[in-house]
């Protein structure tokens, strides 16, 4: 089982996943190359590396390390980078618990920030293959009392 991720992976077509995911993947990179130098840059400018090291001593710079890792690719990244690290159980708790109060913070702003904004365009999301080829097989049927009825395809 911990071999079949790597596996999978290895197996991948890139070509095709750069084509079908087109701008998410840039964006995906560049808000991932963002999150490192922001956190390069909060750790070398003003006290937080003070704070860290007075707040969970050996463990601070572990625990940023591991947010980091968190911010690029979830929460399994957080535990993995930990582990790695050798970090208290503790630190652990406290990085959890940090992250906590600070998405209750960014998520309903970043929310308030974007509600004025028109959603995206469906049509930009989906490649040639996925809801156009949904969309045409909608077929809009007239019922026998006059009820006009549309079977969906499942996918």
């Amino acid at each position: 089982l911990n071999l079949a991720t790597p596996l999978l992976l290895l197996g991948a077509d890139i070509k095709s996943a750069r084509k079908s995911c087109g701008p998410l993947l840039v964006s995906f990179i560049l808000a991932s190359v963002a999150t490192v130098l922001a956190s390069t840059v909060a750790l070398s400018v003003g006290p937080t590396q003070s704070l860290l090291a007075n707040a969970l001593g050996n463990d601070g710079l572990k625990v940023a390390a591991a947010l980091m890792a968190k911010n690029i690719g979830g929460g399994i990244n957080y535990f993995a980078v930990a582990a790695a690290l050798g970090m208290d159980a503790n630190a652990i708790a406290a990085g959890i618990c940090v992250d906590n109060v600070f998405a209750l913070i960014y998520f309903p702003a970043s929310s308030a920030l974007g509600s004025g904004l028109p959603d995206v365009d469906d049509n930009i999301a989906c490649n040639e293959k996925g809801v156009e080829a949904e969309r045409s097989d909608n077929v809009a049927m007239q019922s026998s009392d006059g009820v006009s009825v549309e079977r969906v395809s499942m996918l």
